[in-house]
């Protein structure tokens, strides 16, 4: 019986062409990317990670001890042989770094990198060396106006092993097994001497005999069955130092091994004499401190009413700094001036904002440190200079704007105020960021009680981030390397990214450069918005032992009551998943789905909405599943069922979140979504050029003993709007 297909493996690696010296060939399209100096620990994990994509494999059977090998010559088990020492794994990656001129630097050198592997190596300045090429580039030595090229030399492929030659190829010299083979088993193969072999025992008429493996077929079988190769005279002999798995390929590890390579004659692969090819390059750039310097007006950070989101900004910025200062015992990274400037021979009063790039250690010339910003606030009015300084000093506001020049930006303005960086004492903690589509609002519907229940630097809740379909938009990924700027490019792999949507929203592309930047991912998302919501769900509730939580149902098309049910949904105490209807109605999944977490006695489901987005139909699938009641929480529009959600849910309000209702157009509701954690249990009121009667008294109506705050999250909402609520809840910044 023949149990191996011979194949003919291609070469992996194509696209270098046959050199007569071992320069890399550098393809035209490939440019160096600037890369900066503080980054060089990233750029090490990014080229040491793909280096172990293609690892030279470390077979002693294929490689032999030189000229005993009976597959590779001397020269490429010379390539091989290094390698099998742990910590020195070789791979078909490597690396070259250039000097200022574009000269390649001799990498054994002292005065290069000192990398003594290479002492006796034809060429000096590649290292296919792992370990070595994480060296180089952490190394103090590799400085700016360096480029360091990846090269790929070339490879072929025998058994799943990379070799560095060419193509290993069985030229014949297959044996078949006689019946003399079977006279004695243990001459075949002796179990005693092969780990992979548990027995070999010959059939009753010595034409054949059994080879049982340790392996078993099933690791969930009670029974156990061990793998089993049958031979007889027509099964061709098997080479017992070639274990392959269910692939063919080679394996050293026993539950994995079903069968052995066959014996046969090979043509040994040979030393590839082509010149490796870039890959990628990557010039070092510095990025030591610049000084900037701003000028502005008080009006620019308060205009009269709110803190404008210029001014918001900047205060979370000195309330942050004071944050991490508070826990770290560091000082300051912004510092607001004592006092505001007296009015000068010009009229005119000031103070300033002082940023540094990292914290100043907290010594006695810890004044000579250079800031990288300073941002000077000037006005002719004293008044109104030190109302707003006061402000700041303070670090609270009573009316309010967090916003961004885009939505992009705006998220990251809701979360700076969450957390602006992880501190190096939670480096090994879970930490969390969720991430959603800007564009395509539905599939993040469900994200904001995912949030509220993840971890972040800590404590409970994280932020809700906004991203392109295929990448991260700059305001995203400038936070995020922000966000992990004090702890080490290693720990980055506790930090999970968790996208909520599938792949049409948020490619693999995206993925990619999120572990690009050492982050862990994790997804939550299917074909439609109902199955999105859904995997959200089964994530929020996974610890829940029975069929008594809490849901709320929005409809296909129900992005405003989905929006307003937010803030409700993401309670720090409990976090209630929103189920998504897809367009036509839920599915019987999402139906079995309420019924199994929710149906029972003191299970609760709310549905948010009319008719026009939750049928009735719909609303009568839930009711049968359920032992109680399904609740309807709607109005006859989105302000009436913002109203009735608000008269509902809220109580004791202190502070209103305020955001643009997306009547013109759904997806302004985005900024909705990026408030809905900022907001988490406080009221959320939709409104662009006026807030209705209802929503004032459902506001009015669960005041506690008095309001403190109203905040409008991002740009839409009217000025005359926002002064009118300030208005009725009787706030102002002017003391």
């Amino acid at each position: 019986k023949k149990i191996m297909n011979k194949k003919k493996l291609s070469v992996v690696m194509a696209g270098a062409m046959l050199a007569t010296s071992v320069a890399p060939v550098l393809a035209a399209e490939v440019t160096a990317e600037d890369t900066k100096l503080s980054e060089k620990s990233l750029l090490a994990k990014k080229i040491v990670d793909l280096a172990k994509t293609k690892v030279i494999s470390t077979n002693k059977t294929i490689s032999g001890t030189g000229s005993d090998s009976k597959f590779v010559t001397d020269e490429v088990a010379a390539l091989m042989i290094p390698g099998q020492t742990k910590g020195d794994e070789v791979s078909a990656y490597g690396i070259k770094v250039l000097d200022k001129d574009g000269k390649a630097i001799d990498l054994s050198k002292a005065d290069g990198f000192n990398i003594t592997s290479l002492s006796s190596a034809k060429d000096k300045t590649i290292t296919y060396k792992i370990s070595d090429i994480e060296t180089i580039l952490t190394s103090e030595k590799l400085v700016k106006d360096m480029t360091v090229q990846v090269v790929e030399r070339k490879t072929t492929e025998f058994l799943g092993q990379i070799i560095p030659g060419t193509q290993i190829e069985a030229t014949g010299g297959t044996v078949k097994y006689t019946v003399d083979d079977f006279k004695s088993p243990t001459k075949i193969v002796d179990s005693k001497k092969n780990a992979f072999v548990k027995s070999i025992k010959a059939n009753d008429t010595k034409t054949g005999a059994t080879i049982t493996l340790e392996a078993v077929k099933s690791l969930t079988d009670k029974e156990e069955e061990n793998v089993k190769i049958e031979l007889n005279t027509d099964s061709n002999k098997l080479n017992f130092s070639l274990p392959l798995d269910a692939e063919g390929k080679l394996t050293e590890k026993i539950q994995e091994c079903v069968n052995f390579a066959e014996v046969a004659t090979y043509q040994k692969s040979a030393e590839i004499t082509a010149a490796p090819e870039v890959k990628s390059a990557y010039k070092m750039v510095d990025d030591s401190v610049k000084h900037e310097e701003e000028t502005l007006l008080a009006s620019d950070l308060y205009d009269g009413l709110a803190l404008t989101a210029k001014g918001t900004e900047i205060q979370t910025d000195i309330e942050n700094a004071k944050k991490i200062s508070d826990e770290t015992g560091k000082a300051l990274t912004v510092e607001l001036s004592a006092e505001p400037t007296k009015l000068d021979a010009s009229g005119v009063a000031s103070f300033t904002v002082t940023y540094f790039a990292s914290h100043k250690d907290n010594v006695s010339n810890a004044k000579d440190d250079k800031p990288s910003k300073v941002i000077t606030v000037k006005s002719t009015n004293l008044k109104e200079i030190v109302s707003l300084h006061k402000m700041l000093k303070r670090g609270d506001y009573e009316v309010g704007i967090i916003a961004g020049a885009n939505r992009y930006e705006t998220a990251v303005n809701v979360a700076k105020k969450h957390k602006e960086k992880i501190a190096a004492k939670n480096a090994t903690a879970a930490n969390n960021i969720v991430l959603v589509n800007g564009e395509s609002l539905v599939d993040g519907l469900a994200a904001a009680p995912l949030a509220a229940k993840l971890t972040l630097d800590g404590a409970a809740g994280t932020s809700v981030l906004l991203s392109k379909t295929d990448s991260l938009p700059k305001e995203t990924k400038e936070y995020l390397e922000n966000l992990v700027s004090d702890i080490a490019v290693s720990a980055r792999k506790n930090v999970t990214i968790n996208l909520v949507g599938g792949e049409a929203v948020l490619s693999e592309s995206l993925v990619d450069e999120l572990k690009g930047m050492g982050f862990k991912v994790e997804r939550f998302g299917g074909d439609n918005r109902e199955e999105t919501s859904l995997e959200v769900a089964r994530e929020i509730l996974k610890s829940a032992s029975d069929d008594n939580n809490a849901l709320f149902v929005v409809g296909a098309n129900g992005e405003a009551d989905a929006m307003s049910i937010a803030s409700e949904a993401s309670k720090s105490t409990t976090q209630t998943p929103i189920i998504v209807a897809k367009a036509g109605g839920l599915t019987k999944n999402a139906v079995r789905f309420i019924k199994s977490n929710a149906g029972g006695a003191t299970g609760n489901v709310d549905v948010i909405g009319g008719e026009s987005v939750v049928s009735k139909a719909e609303y009568d699938k839930i009711d049968e599943v359920t032992v109680t009641k399904v609740d309807r929480v709607a109005g006859a529009n989105r302000f009436e069922t913002n109203a009735k959600i608000i008269d509902k849910y809220a109580s004791s309000i202190e502070e209103v979140v305020l955001v643009k209702d997306g009547q013109s157009n759904k997806s302004e509701l985005v900024d909705a979504l990026s408030a809905a954690n900022y907001a988490a249990g406080k009221p959320i009121v939709l409104a662009t050029d006026k807030i209705t009667d209802a929503q004032k008294n459902a506001v009015l109506n669960k005041k506690a003993t008095k309001f403190t705050k109203l905040t409008q999250i991002g740009q839409g909402v009217a000025r005359t709007t926002l002064e009118s609520v300030a208005e009725f809840l009787g706030l102002s910044n002017v003391k």
